[in-house]
């Protein structure tokens, strides 16, 4: 009784869920937070026994937080041209400044990391 108490207290102060939460409704995010916060306090196997814990589920996504960003030299690049452009430049006039320098990706992904990282034309 004492974790769950513990664990709903970690999601009002860590993820900032109102008091109704629901624990299943969580993202695999916030849950792997969750168990970060709290497992100073208990073992990971007692926090694994509860029904939206699952160990397989956590040790996924710690894998995928150690994983490198394949698109960060990319990204920087695409907003230094952006930047040079004076925000000025769409995704294919971006691309084709990429090509210009010998790197080459679809108009797709341009698009995608523009979308994700706030690149638009002012």
């Amino acid at each position: 009784m004492q974790m769950e108490i513990d664990i709903l207290r970690a999601a009002l102060d860590i993820i900032k869920k109102d008091h109704g939460i629901n624990l299943t409704a969580l993202k695999n995010r916030e849950k792997i937070v969750l168990i970060d916060a709290l497992r100073g306090k208990y073992a990971l196997s007692e926090l694994f026994g509860k029904p939206s814990f699952s160990r397989s589920r956590y040790y996924f996504q710690k894998s995928l937080q150690r994983r490198k960003d394949k698109y960060a030299s990319l990204k920087e690049r695409m907003s230094e041209i952006h930047a040079d452009s004076g925000q000025t430049y769409v995704y294919r006039r971006i691309k084709t400044e990429l090509e210009k320098v010998n790197i080459h990706v679809s108009e797709k992904v341009v698009r995608r990391l523009m979308a994700r990282h706030g690149i638009f034309v002012c």
